[in-house]
This record gives C-alpha cells, sequence and structure tokens, in this order.
C-alpha cells in the first residue's frame, strides 16, 4: 500500500523530470547544491547538514554575496547593506505607508526621487520639499530642513542607543524602524 501511495505521490506532484513542477524545482536545487559543494570545505550532502544547516547557510551567504558584489541594480542598497548575513527585519510598523516606502528605499525601488529619476519616473531629481537639493537618502535622513523635526527624535534616540547617526543606522537598526517611517510619511505628505 505505501508503495503505491508513493508511487500516486510522485505522480501527483509532478516529479518527472522531463515534465514541469516539482522535478524541474527539485533538479535544479541539487545542481546548485552542488555548485555550493563543490566550493565549500564541508559536504553539504552529508546527513548531518539536516541537523546542522550552518554551513549550508554559509554557503548560500558566500555566494549571495559574490552575486551582490556584482549586481548593478543594487548601489543604493549595498550602501545599507553591504554583506548578505542573518538579519532581524523589525515587521512592526505605526504607518503602513511609511514603512511600505521606508523599506522600498532601502532597496532602491521608486520612492526617492534620485531613484525615480534614474527609471525615467520623473525629470527632476531634486527634494520634493523645495530645498534644491538631490533627494537622496542621505539628504531626507541627515540634511533636508523640512525634516528638522523627524531628524531631532532620531538624534535623541541614537543617543539613548549609543550609535553613530547614519543613514545606515537610520535605516536598518531595529530601534530605530518607527522613527525612520516618520520620515517617510513626511515625505509623502504634500507641501502645505
Amino acid at each position: 500500500m505505501r508503495l503505491v501511495a508513493e508511487k500516486l505521490g510522485t505522480v501527483e506532484r509532478g516529479n518527472d523530470p522531463k515534465g514541469l513542477g516539482h522535478g524541474v524545482f527539485f533538479k535544479r536545487a541539487h545542481e546548485f547544491l552542488k555548485y555550493l559543494n563543490a566550493n565549500n570545505d564541508k559536504n553539504l550532502f552529508s546527513e548531518g547538514i539536516l541537523r546542522d544547516d550552518i554551513p549550508l547557510r554559509e554557503a548560500l551567504f558566500r555566494d549571495l554575496n559574490r552575486c551582490w558584489a556584482n549586481y548593478e541594480g543594487a548601489e543604493q542598497t549595498r550602501e545599507l547593506h553591504p554583506q548578505w548575513m542573518v538579519t532581524k527585519v523589525n515587521l512592526g510598523m505605526s504607518c503602513k505607508i511609511g514603512t511600505s516606502l521606508l523599506h522600498g528605499a532601502c532597496c532602491g525601488t521608486g520612492v526617492l526621487r534620485c531613484d525615480l529619476r534614474r527609471s525615467g519616473l520623473v525629470i527632476s531629481d531634486m527634494c520634493r520639499k523645495g530645498c534644491q537639493k538631490k533627494e537622496t537618502l542621505n539628504h531626507i535622513i541627515l540634511q533636508c530642513s523640512h525634516f528638522t523635526k523627524c531628524r531631532r527624535k532620531l538624534i535623541k534616540e541614537c543617543r539613548n542607543l549609543k550609535l553613530d547617526v547614519t543613514v545606515q543606522n537610520a535605516m536598518c537598526h531595529p530601534c530605530l524602524h518607527l522613527i525612520t517611517e516618520e520620515f517617510f510619511v513626511v515625505l509623502n505628505t504634500k507641501n502645505e
């Protein structure tokens, strides 16, 4: 009975290597694991990997970093995250649009005018708050006078946490997430 169930399961899951479905995925996953294993000092095919996946994670991060260093579309994100590593993402939010815009800015996707211009969506990359400076993360977090109130909160919290006031800390430190979110709410608010 078990053999029949396994055969049915194989057919139902589409494990035919010539067909589409899970078979193609697992074939490619196996090829990728062989590739990672060839560039690793530990055997990623050992049974021990099922109990301790740290060597597999390390191999994946090494390969991600290799690719990341050469990826053209990630200049802004690399400034915040120079290396791929395990990290905890703060999923708390006080405002959905603020968190969405913050995460978009971290990824370099269409939030700031510098990104929108690079994508061809706007003509000018100057700050939408009217200060005639290029709208970048560095500008809104550290320079623009329109964000002074947000910046004061950020500076105060950085002092409490004994952190330098940097774009990287503002964008990436989990304790600063809700404060930094406010910058993006203000950015998204029309000038009065």
